[in-house]
C-alpha cells in the first residue's frame, strides 16, 4: 500500500510548492518509489506489501469543486445478498467472481514516523482484480479508531466527525470528502457519491483522485472508494479500488484538449465540472468493474469486534 500525509492547508502546500525538487512535466505518467515491506500476516509470518508515494509534482493551486449533497443508494442493506465467502482477520465479505479469486490478508505494523502515522491495521489486497497496473492497488483496510486518535487525536476526530455528519444526512462541511488513509496529496475532484451501509455499519462511496498538481483525470489514477465506520465507531473501513471509464484518458501524460499544462491549469476549476457531469451522466455497468459488483461488496462486509 501507498502511505502518503496529505498536507491540509494552503500554507503548507504554497511552502512544499516553493522548495518542491525541480519534478517531471504532466506529459510523464506517476512513477513508482521505492516501497515498504514492513507487514505481518494474520499468522505472523513476514510478508512484502507496497507502501508507496506520488511522485512530486507541481503542488495543485486550485481547490477541489464544493461537494454536492448526500445521495443514498438504494436500501441501506439488501436482503438478498449473497453469502459471505471471504475473511481477512475481523474483516469478511462477499467477493463477486468478476472483482477477483482471493485476497492476500495482513496485519500491518503501527508506524508512526513523519512520512507514515498509521496504527496496527487489516489489509485484505484483492488478487486478479480485473484491472492491472493501476497506481492504486485494490484493498480494503480496517483501522481501529481509538488506536489511530491516540496518535493523530485532532486529524481522525474531525474526520470521523465529518463522515457521521454525512453519513446522518448532514450538509458537507468542506471541499472534499473525509478519507484514511492521509495521502500528502489533494483530493482533485470527486463525483458519483452516496450513502452506503454494510452489515454492521454505514459510510460513503464515491470517485476521486489525488494528486498534488492540476492533474488530468485519467484511467491510471482513477479510484472507487468507500469510507465507513462500524456501528459502535470502533472501526473505520477504508476501500480503495481502481476503476475505468472509456470517456477518460488511459492515464495523465497528455492535457485535454489540445491544452499545455498552462492552459489546463487556468481552465481546470471548468474542467473538473465537464467530467464530472460526464462521470454521473454514465449507467454503473458501464465502468470497469461495475460499480453494481462494488456497491455489492460493500454492502456484504462485516467487521467483527
Amino acid at each position: 500500500m501507498k502511505r502518503i500525509i496529505l498536507v491540509l492547508t494552503a500554507l503548507s502546500l504554497i511552502i512544499s510548492a516553493c522548495t518542491a525538487k525541480p519534478t517531471q512535466a504532466l506529459t510523464a505518467a506517476p512513477t513508482e518509489v521505492p516501497q515498504s515491506t514492513d507487514t505481518l500476516n494474520v499468522s505472523g509470518t513476514s510478508l512484502e506489501t507496497k507502501v508507496s508515494q506520488p511522485t512530486e509534482k507541481p503542488k495543485n493551486t486550485h481547490p477541489p469543486s464544493v461537494i454536492k449533497p448526500p445521495v443514498i443508494i438504494g436500501p441501506p442493506v439488501d436482503s438478498d445478498l449473497p453469502i459471505t465467502n471471504t475473511t481477512c482477520g475481523p474483516l469478511s465479505f462477499y467477493l463477486d467472481p468478476t472483482l477477483g479469486s482471493s485476497v492476500t490478508c495482513e496485519i500491518v505494523p503501527a508506524k508512526n514516523e513523519p512520512q507514515a502515522t498509521y496504527p496496527q491495521y487489516t489489509n485484505a489486497t484483492i488478487l486478479g482484480y480485473p484491472l492491472t497496473g493501476n497506481y492504486f492497488e485494490p484493498v480494503i483496510e480496517v483501522y481501529p479508531v481509538s488506536d489511530y486518535a491516540a496518535l493523530l487525536p485532532d486529524l481522525i476526530s474531525s474526520r470521523v466527525a465529518e463522515l457521521q455528519n454525512l453519513v446522518a444526512g448532514g450538509a458537507p462541511t468542506g471541499t472534499s470528502y473525509p478519507f484514511l488513509p492521509i495521502f500528502n496529496a489533494v483530493q482533485v475532484f470527486h463525483s458519483n457519491f452516496g450513502l452506503l451501509s454494510f452489515m454492521n455499519g454505514s459510510g460513503i462511496r464515491f470517485l476521486t483522485q489525488y494528486a498534488q498538481y492540476s492533474a488530468p483525470i485519467n484511467n491510471n489514477e482513477l479510484f472507487y472508494t468507500f469510507q465507513g465506520l462500524t456501528e459502535d465507531g470502533s472501526y473505520w473501513v477504508s476501500i480503495t479500488f481502481p476503476i475505468n471509464h472509456p470517456i477518460l484518458p488511459a492515464n495523465a501524460s497528455t492535457p485535454p484538449n489540445g491544452w499545455t499544462l498552462e492552459q489546463l491549469n487556468a481552465n481546470y476549476d471548468v474542467y473538473k465540472t465537464d467530467i464530472i457531469s460526464q462521470l454521473e451522466a454514465q449507467s454503473s455497468d458501464s465502468f470497469i468493474p461495475s460499480m453494481v459488483a462494488l456497491d455489492t461488496l460493500v454492502k456484504s462486509i462485516q467487521v467483527a469486534p
